[in-house]
C-alpha cells in the first residue's frame, strides 16, 4: 500500500501538496518508488537553481513517495536517500541527478540500490525529456572520450555541430546551459567556435543567463585575456615572496596552469621534462602556476619531483582565483607568451603547443 505524503511546502515558486489528481486535474503528481534494501533516514528532493531548494521527508513504510505540485516540473533535479545522522551528527547518502519535466501525464520513477550500494534509476514513466537529456549526455562524452583531436577531427566537428543544432533549438531552456557547456568543452582550442557561442548565449534570457549554471561570464574571460603580467599577478614563490622576475623581450615562455589533484597535469609534467632542453634550445622558458589552495601539499609535489623550471602558486589567500583571472575553462592550460606577455597562442593540449612551437615529441 502506498504511503501518502500530507503536507504542504512552498518549493521554487511551487507547492506541494497532499490532494490526489482526480480531486484537482490541475495538479502534477511525480512517484518516486525505491526498490532493494538500504538503510536510509529520510528522502530528498531538490531542484538546483542558483541555490538548491530541497523537500527532506521521512522514510515511509513501502518506501514510495508521492507529491504533487501545483505547476509542472522542468528543472535539473536531484533525488537522494540519506542514512541515519551517526553520534558526531554526519551522514551519507545516495544520488541522483537529472533533468525532469511533466509533459501532461503523472511522472513514475523507480530506483533501486544494489549489493554494492549503488543507487539506479531503473525507470523513469511519462518523462521524455528525461531519456532525451540524459541519452544526449552520455552519447555526447562517450564520442568526446573516444575521439582524438587529431585522428578523429571530423568527428568531433559533427559531435560539435550537433551539440550547437540542439543548443538553438532549446535556447530558451536551462538545459542550454549543459548544451553550451559541453560545446565550450569541445572546442576549448578553437576561438571562432567560441566567439559564435559566445554571440548566441548573450542573447539568451536574463534568467537562462543567471543561471548557475550557465558559463557566459567564463566564457567571455576565455576570449578576452590578451596580456598575461606575471609581475602583478598576485603569486608567489616557494618562499611566500612576490617573484621577482626579469622576462626577457626576445625570450617566450611557455606558462603551464595546473594543480595537485590533476591527473592530466602530472602527466604532462613529466612530458615537460622530457622536452625542457629542446624547449630550451627553441628560445622557450617555462613557468609553472598552480591553483592549489594547499601550500603544503604544492611544496611536497615540487620537493617530490624537482623538476628544473620556475613554479609559483596563485596566492591561496586572495579573493581571486587563478581561473578567473585567465579565463581557464579546465586543467591544465598552456600559455606561450613574448617577453611582453602578449599570448601567443593558448591550449589544453601539450601536443597542440608542441606543434605551435615546431617541436616533434621524441615520446610519440
Amino acid at each position: 500500500m502506498k504511503f501518502l505524503i500530507t503536507l504542504a511546502l512552498l518549493f521554487t515558486g511551487l507547492y506541494l501538496t497532499a490532494q490526489t489528481t482526480a480531486d484537482s486535474p490541475n495538479q502534477y503528481p511525480l512517484t518516486i518508488i525505491l526498490h532493494g534494501e538500504y538503510d536510509y533516514d529520510h528522502f530528498f528532493f531538490s531542484e538546483h537553481r542558483n541555490g538548491p531548494d530541497q523537500i527532506a521527508l521521512q522514510r515511509p513504510p513501502a518506501d514510495t513517495f508521492e507529491l504533487e505540485f501545483e505547476q509542472p516540473l522542468d528543472s535539473y533535479f536531484a533525488i537522494g536517500f540519506a542514512q541515519p545522522a551517526d553520534i558526531n551528527g554526519s551522514s551519507s547518502a545516495l544520488a541522483h541527478q537529472f533533468w525532469l519535466r511533466h509533459e501532461g501525464q503523472p511522472i513514475r520513477i523507480e530506483m533501486s540500490v544494489d549489493e554494492d550500494a549503488v543507487l539506479h534509476v531503473d525507470t523513469v514513466v511519462n518523462a521524455p525529456f528525461y531519456y532525451y537529456t540524459r541519452d544526449l549526455a552520455q552519447n555526447l562524452m562517450a564520442e568526446v572520450k573516444m575521439t582524438d583531436t587529431t585522428t578523429q577531427a571530423g568527428t568531433r566537428a559533427q559531435i560539435s555541430d550537433l551539440t550547437l543544432r540542439e543548443f538553438k533549438r532549446l535556447a530558451d531552456h536551462r538545459f542550454s546551459n549543459s548544451l553550451s557547456s559541453w560545446f565550450i568543452s569541445m572546442n576549448e582550442d578553437r576561438p571562432e567556435e567560441l566567439r559564435e557561442m559566445r554571440d548566441l548565449m548573450a542573447q539568451q534570457a536574463l534568467e537562462i543567463q543567471q543561471d548557475f549554471l550557465n558559463q557566459l561570464s567564463a566564457l567571455e574571460k576565455r576570449l578576452s585575456v590578451e596580456i598575461i603580467d606575471l609581475l602583478t599577478l598576485d603569486i608567489r614563490d616557494e618562499y611566500g615572496a612576490r617573484p621577482g622576475l626579469k622576462l626577457r623581450t626576445q625570450q617566450r615562455y611557455l606558462i603551464d596552469t595546473w594543480f595537485v589533484a590533476c591527473p592530466p597535469c602530472v602527466a604532462d609534467h613529466r612530458r615537460l621534462a622530457t622536452h625542457q632542453k629542446i624547449l630550451r634550445d627553441r628560445g622557450v622558458r617555462i613557468i609553472g602556476l598552480s591553483s592549489d589552495y594547499e601550500v603544503s601539499e604544492w611544496k611536497a609535489y615540487l620537493d617530490d619531483h624537482d623538476y628544473d623550471w620556475t613554479n609559483f602558486i596563485f596566492n591561496p589567500e586572495s579573493d581571486d582565483d587563478l581561473q578567473e583571472v585567465l579565463g581557464i575553462l579546465s586543467f591544465p592550460t598552456y600559455f606561450v607568451t613574448d617577453g611582453d606577455g602578449k599570448v601567443l597562442f593558448r591550449s589544453i593540449s601539450l601536443d597542440q603547443v608542441f606543434a605551435h612551437l615546431d617541436i616533434e615529441p621524441t615520446d610519440k
